[in-house]
């Protein structure tokens, strides 16, 4: 029978840290110039309504493909 041995180096200790890390809260102002602020506040507007546009498309299909479903499992 073999002689059992243990080995000589210490155990790895592992030096991840599986905690996330803390970023401060950071307020940062950017000063802008009226006409530049207004054309800013003009384009994220037409953005929110492309979204909201773009929210109810996927909604309809969303919608119709569950009543898809529903007909399907009632067959």
């Amino acid at each position: 029978m073999a002689p059992v041995t243990v080995p000589d180096r210490p155990p790895v200790r592992s030096t991840l840290s599986f905690k996330t890390p803390k970023k401060p809260n950071i307020l940062r102002t950017i000063y802008m110039p009226n006409h530049e602020v207004d054309k800013a506040r003009d384009e994220i507007d037409i953005l929110r309504k492309e979204i909201e546009e773009e929210r109810g498309f996927y909604q309809d299909i969303m919608k119709k493909l569950q009543d898809e479903k529903a007909g399907f499992e009632e067959e």
